[in-house]
Order: structure tokens, then C-alpha cells, then sequence
């Protein structure tokens, strides 16, 4: 009877959040639901048969340079999937894994505290316990599932066994170590690492990350399927256009929006990249290329923005006309602490003597 009672009280504190966060699952009936995500399975098993002819390019890490990694993807800014050599089977990690044993650790130690998981009508941040999201994941069924979507972990101030397991399970990819950004102050800079935890049916919808950046996502747990646009498409061709009865969440935008884009009518230079992404797997994803993620698969992964050489231009322009303070502050930074080859790209603008 008491666990009967301790489970009620925490299905209640479940139902507390999903309400603040998808106020809209409240009029969701079940078979729709059910219909739903029927639907969807069928869709991404559709996905995965035709994959291999349309997948982005995967490599192992053991196999490139850093120099020919920037080079071949980073420069002309073509996304890729980065294999780690210790993942032997294909949709899984070995208990024995570095990433796995991290994982393990890090739900252990953090099991008792509170990770963002959306936000209210008013714009305020919503939290739950990563114990009860664990049981979330397991015991609902959604059809726009919550997301733990955290940017505070990564900068973790507690104790320092917490410290130190989240500074290795967010260490970069050898490629990506490089980050102009860097030199901005924690409380200066945007959010720019996060950790996603989530069910499946989960994801983010379609967007191009901000200012610019370019971004890798290191899956520890679960299975992702990636659906990446060119920079070059028109947002309008994106948009979904439908009923009242959809938005634009990657569970809906998935099974209607990815059929048109094989029609003969859509335009070959805007044709989508897919790719499966499997625990141990790093998807780069170049600046500027539009992208939604949805989770086949209750999903554990970090991800973080960065700015390179390669993405630098892109970088800055973007920042000094939709951030202009923040270019000021960036562009002090950098002529104080980054490397000597921005000082000549940087000394033309007039935020550098601001």
C-alpha cells in the first residue's frame, strides 16, 4: 500500500509537469496516441531500409586526421558521423565502454536532482527530478513526450566527484577542441552545452543552431535518426502549413513534411541528408545547416556549439548583426586572448575599439 501511494503521489508530480510544459496532452485521447505513434514507427522503419543511400557520410575516429577532418568536413562544412574505435557492435555500447561507464556514474550521483525540462506559458523554466524522469520515460506514453534539455549541468559547481564526472562526460571530440568562444566569460557567453535526456518520440524540431555555430552531439545511451537540411534552403520551403491538429515538433514534422521532400516537385539542391546515430556515434553538424532530431530509441546524449577557424566568418557576421553587445565583448576577448590570425579580421571592425 505504500508503494501504491508513493507511486500515486509521484504520477501526480509527473502529471503537475507535463501539464506546465505540453498543456496540449491534456486533450490527447488515447487512441490517438496509440494512432500516432504507430504511425511514426512505421515511418522510421521506412527510414532506416532506405538510409544507407541517403546517409551522411560516417567515419571512424581512428581513421582522419584532425588537420584532414577541418579540411574535408569542417571547411566546406559537410556534416559527418564520428565512430569511436572502442563501439564493436552496431547499435550499442559495451558495458566496459568509457562512455557507458561514465552514463552509469552520472545517473547514480545525479539521480536526486533537478534538470530542466521545458518551460510554462509565462516563459519560466520547469524542473524535475532525473529520478522521476527516468520513470517518465518508462511509464508514459506521450505524443510529444517531454525533453530534458539542460544547459546548467555542464557548468556544475557541487561537489567535486559531480564536478569531475560531468567535466569528462562533456570532454570534446579531439576535432572539435578548438572554440573561439572560449575566451568569453562563462556569464557572458550564450548556453552552449546541454544535456538532452529523452523518451522516445522525443526531440527538437527544426532549426539551425544560433549565431552561427557549428555543433557536435555525442550519443551515450539510445538511438537518434537526423534529418539535415542545407543552409541554403528556403525557410519557406520548411514550413509545415498544416492543421491545428499538428505543430512543428519532430514527431509531427517527420511523417508529414520528410514524404514531400522526395516528390519529384521538391528541389534536388535542397534534397535531405538522414542518418541513424547509435550510442558512440558524434554527429558534426556544420553551421547553418538545418536539422531535427527525433529519439527512436529513450535517448542520453551531450551536445555543445563551438566556433572554429573554419567557422569563424560565418560566426562573427552572424553575431555582430543579431547580438551586437555581445560582438563587442567577443571581439575584446578575442584581440586580449585569441590567436594572432583574427587580429587582421578583427581589426577592420569598429567593435574592436568600442
Amino acid at each position: 500500500m505504500r508503494k501504491f501511494r508513493k507511486f500515486n503521489l509521484l504520477r501526480r508530480n509527473i502529471n503537475c509537469v507535463r501539464v506546465k510544459v505540453r498543456p496540449r496532452l491534456e486533450k490527447e485521447a488515447k487512441h490517438q496516441i496509440t494512432q500516432h505513434r504507430v504511425g511514426l514507427s512505421s515511418n522510421v522503419d521506412e527510414l532506416r531500409a532506405i538510409s544507407s543511400s541517403t546517409n551522411v557520410r560516417r567515419i571512424c575516429a581512428n581513421d582522419i586526421s584532425v588537420e584532414e577532418f577541418r579540411r574535408c568536413f569542417e571547411k566546406p562544412r559537410i556534416p559527418a558521423i564520428i565512430s569511436e574505435p572502442y563501439r564493436k557492435q552496431a547499435n550499442s555500447l559495451t558495458q566496459s565502454s568509457p562512455d557507458f561507464v561514465r552514463l552509469t556514474r552520472f545517473l547514480k550521483l545525479f539521480k536526486d536532482e533537478y534538470f530542466e525540462c521545458g518551460e510554462d506559458s509565462d516563459g519560466y523554466s520547469i524542473e524535475i527530478k532525473l529520478k522521476d524522469f527516468l520513470i517518465y520515460t518508462r511509464r508514459f506514453k506521450d505524443r510529444f513526450p517531454l525533453y530534458i534539455f539542460d544547459s546548467s549541468v555542464p557548468h556544475w559547481k557541487g561537489t567535486q566527484r559531480k564536478r569531475i564526472i560531468v567535466k569528462t562526460l562533456f570532454r570534446p571530440p579531439m576535432f572539435f577542441k578548438q572554440d573561439y568562444m572560449s575566451c568569453l566569460g562563462k556569464n557572458q557567453r550564450p548556453p552552449w552545452k546541454w544535456l538532452l535526456i529523452g523518451p522516445k518520440n522525443s526531440g527538437t524540431a527544426l532549426h539551425v543552431d544560433p549565431l552561427g555555430t557549428s555543433a557536435w552531439n555525442r550519443l551515450l545511451f539510445g538511438e537518434k535518426i537526423w534529418l539535415l537540411f542545407p543552409p541554403e534552403t528556403p525557410a519557406e520551403l520548411l514550413k509545415l502549413n498544416e492543421t491545428a491538429g499538428y505543430c512543428e515538433e519532430a514527431s509531427d514534422w517527420l511523417p508529414i513534411m520528410y514524404p514531400r521532400t522526395q516528390c519529384n516537385s521538391w528541389p534536388q539542391e535542397y534534397k535531405p541528408l538522414l542518418a541513424f546515430q547509435h550510442p558512440g556515434d558524434v554527429m558534426f553538424v556544420p553551421s547553418g545547416w538545418w536539422h531535427l532530431v527525433l529519439n527512436i530509441k529513450t535517448s542520453v546524449a551531450v551536445t555543445q556549439n563551438f566556433v572554429s577557424e573554419e567557422n569563424f566568418p560565418f560566426a562573427w557576421e552572424k553575431t555582430v548583426k543579431e547580438k551586437p553587445d555581445l560582438a563587442v565583448m567577443w571581439s575584446k576577448a578575442l584581440l586580449k586572448h585569441g590567436p594572432a590570425c583574427l587580429t587582421t579580421c578583427l581589426s577592420g571592425s569598429h567593435f574592436s575599439s568600442s
